[in-house]
């Protein structure tokens, strides 16, 4: 359980859930940290291990910033020295992202 209560995730605890536990299914040897926030706009986990912090979608048919709906993945850095930013469209991206940055 998080510090909200929920068993993960705070914005769409039922689509967090479903991609934790997809990303789980696909990279059992990655251990994968809620790090929602009550005051980002979508639900997230970490990698530490990898320095990655993946910011979830919080639909999975709208894309619309204007509403604050996102279907994508937005992978960024936990630290200041990670530079890199990804926007993936689907968890298949997010899975190959993750094996590469493992080797």
């Amino acid at each position: 359980m998080n510090k909200y209560g929920n068993e993960i995730g705070f914005h769409n605890t039922i689509l967090t859930a479903k991609i934790a536990e997809q990303l789980k299914e696909r990279l059992p040897e990655v251990e994968f940290l809620d790090s929602s926030w009550h005051n980002d706009l979508v639900d997230s986990l970490a990698i530490e291990k990898l320095d990655i912090m993946i910011y979830l979608p919080n639909n999975e048919e709208i894309q619309d910033e204007d509403e604050e709906m996102w279907k994508t993945y937005n992978i960024n850095g936990l630290s200041d020295c990670w530079d890199e930013s990804k926007e993936l469209q689907n968890i298949e991206q997010v899975v190959e992202f993750i094996k590469k940055k493992l080797k």
